[in-house]
C-alpha cells in the first residue's frame, strides 16, 4: 500500500526545546516496507508558533501537490487545531462551535482555504464527467441563494450529504437533506466524516463511513452507479484503460468489480478490449488472475473468437 503524508518538517526551538518557529512542509510517499520515503516534497514556511495555524493549510496543499504527480492508496492528513477537527468544520456551524476565543479567529482566518477541502467531492465528480453544486463556490453574489439551492435540487440526480455531529444543528442541511430525500427519483449519497448517523428522512439512507475523513471515489460509488451507470461505469473503464503501473491497475480493476453484472454489452466489451490491449492491466496479478476471469466468465461471448482466445491463454498462463 503506498501512503502519503504531510506534516511539519523541521522547527527551530528555544533553551527549554520549545518550538517558537516553524521552518518548513515535507510531503511524503512512502511504500513497504515503510523504512524512508521514496519520494518527497518539501517547502520553507517560517511561520512563528503563534501563527502555525496557517501551517496546517500549507500540509494540506503540499500533500495535494505531491498527489498531482504520484499516485496512492491512503492518504493522512494531519489537520486539528485547538482540540477541533477540521474535518467537521462548516461555515454554518462555526459560531456554535465551543472552543476558545484564539482558536476561532485562527479558523476564521483559514476559512476560505479551508472551505476548499469541500471542493475536493466536487473535483471527484468532475474526474467522472458529472456536473455538480457547491453552494459556496456555485452561487452568484447577486442570486438570491435559498431560490438557487431549491432549483439545484431539483434538477439534481444525486444529493450527496456530508454528515457531521454537527449537522443537524443546521436548519438548512436538515431541510435540504429532508427536500432531496422526498425525491423519489434522486438518490442519496450519505457520507460520514466522524461517528454521526444520517439524519431525518436520511436515516432511510445506509451512511458511509470515510477513513481518516477523506472523501474518496469508493464512497460515492454504489450511488453515482445508481444514479448515472452509463457515464460512471464509462468513466471507471476509461481509468482502467490509461493505468500506467501494475498496481494502479488492480486499484482501478477493483472498484469496478462489483458492479461488472451491471455493465452494458458495450461496456463490457470495451472493457475486455482494454484489459487485453494494457499490458499494466493484462499483466497485473490480480487483474489476470482474479478480476479478468470473474469478467470473461460473465461477458467473454461478446469478444470475437480471436480476442476471446487470447484473453484465455494469458489467464492460463498465470495459472501455471
Amino acid at each position: 500500500m503506498k501512503v502519503i503524508s504531510a506534516d511539519s518538517a523541521a522547527a527551530i526551538l528555544d533553551a527549554q526545546f520549545k518550538p517558537v518557529c516553524h521552518v518548513a512542509c515535507v510531503s511524503v510517499l512512502v511504500e513497504p516496507p515503510y523504512r524512508e520515503p521514496s519520494f518527497r516534497l518539501a517547502e520553507p514556511v517560517f511561520k512563528e508558533v503563534g501563527e502555525g495555524f496557517d501551517v496546517i493549510v500549507h500540509e494540506a496543499e503540499l500533500c495535494r501537490s505531491l498527489l498531482d504527480k504520484i499516485k496512492a492508496d491512503v492518504v493522512h492528513l494531519d489537520m486539528t487545531l485547538g482540540g477541533v477537527s477540521i474535518e467537521e468544520l462548516s461555515p454554518v456551524e462555526l459560531l456554535n462551535m465551543r472552543t476558545s476565543k484564539t482558536g476561532r479567529q485562527n479558523i476564521l482566518k483559514i476559512l476560505p482555504r479551508l472551505r476548499k477541502i469541500a471542493g475536493e467531492i466536487k473535483e471527484i465528480l468532475k474526474a467522472q464527467g458529472i456536473e455538480s453544486f457547491l453552494a459556496h463556490e456555485d452561487i452568484d453574489v447577486s442570486d438570491e441563494w435559498r431560490t438557487e439551492i431549491l432549483n439545484q435540487i431539483r434538477k439534481a440526480k444525486v444529493f450527496v450529504a456530508v454528515i457531521t455531529r454537527n449537522y443537524e444543528k443546521s436548519v438548512w442541511c436538515v431541510q435540504e437533506s429532508g427536500i432531496a430525500a422526498a425525491r423519489k427519483s434522486m438518490v442519496s449519497i450519505c457520507l460520514l466524516l466522524d461517528d454521526a448517523t444520517p439524519p431525518g428522512f436520511l436515516r432511510a439512507v445506509q451512511g458511509r463511513p470515510c477513513k481518516n475523513g477523506k472523501v474518496e471515489l469508493v464512497d460515492m460509488l454504489p450511488g453515482l452507479v445508481k444514479a448515472l451507470p452509463g457515464q460512471v461505469l464509462d468513466g471507471m473503464i476509461d481509468e482502467i484503460r490509461n493505468a500506467s503501473r501494475y498496481r494502479w491497475a488492480e486499484s482501478d480493476y477493483e472498484k469496478i468489480m462489483p458492479y461488472i453484472e451491471k455493465l452494458s454489452n458495450v461496456q463490457a466489451k470495451r472493457l475486455l478490449e482494454v484489459s487485453k490491449e494494457n499490458g499494466q492491466v493484462g499483466h497485473a496479478s490480480r487483474c489476470i488472475r482474479e478480476y479478468i476471469p470473474k469478467v470473461m466468465k460473465i461477458h467473454g461471448h461478446l469478444l470475437d473468437e480471436e480476442a476471446r482466445k487470447e484473453i484465455n491463454d494469458l489467464i492460463e498462463s498465470y495459472r501455471q
